[in-house]
């Protein structure tokens, strides 16, 4: 009797702390706990970054296979290629997230790149491949944040 009563207060505070997920809002889609929304204007990058934060988001960083995979699935039809959160404006061959300024850890790079060449700071996604460009280059781009907890 007394072990049926730990299991069920056990089961009641991982049930009570464990956190729950809202859905996204509107016209958002749902990955591992993001919220992710495709923007169908051409801006630079750094617009394309102010127009995420009013968003309440950051500019589209990938940090899986995964995740990757989804993006590309997000984006069929959709006009492409399209901007990437990351930059080596900072140090040139040193892509780092240009939300939170730490080194990127996933990488989808196309044969051959990044280049190594100066200007070409910014970065895109086309089909799951990703390539450096010139961040005054006028692109569509995704929007992604936190789902929030209830």
């Amino acid at each position: 009797m007394r072990l049926k009563s730990v299991v069920a207060v056990t089961c009641m505070l991982l049930v009570t702390y464990a956190p729950v997920y809202s859905k996204c809002p509107g016209h958002w889609s749902a990955f591992e706990k993001n919220c992710y929304i495709f923007i169908n204007v051409h801006i630079t990058w750094r617009e394309a970054l102010k127009m995420c934060r009013i968003y309440k988001g950051h500019l589209l960083e990938i940090n899986s296979s995964s995740e990757n995979s989804f993006t590309s699935t997000l984006l069929k039809g959709k006009n492409a290629p399209l901007w990437l959160g990351i930059t080596d404006m900072g140090q040139q061959g040193t892509w780092v997230s240009a939300t939170s300024g730490a080194r990127v850890n996933y990488t989808n790079w196309g044969q051959g790149l990044p280049h190594s060449k100066p200007g070409m700071n910014c970065a895109t996604v086309d089909g799951g491949v990703w390539k450096d460009t010139l961040c005054s280059m006028r692109l569509t781009f995704v929007c992604k944040h936190k789902m929030a907890e209830k």
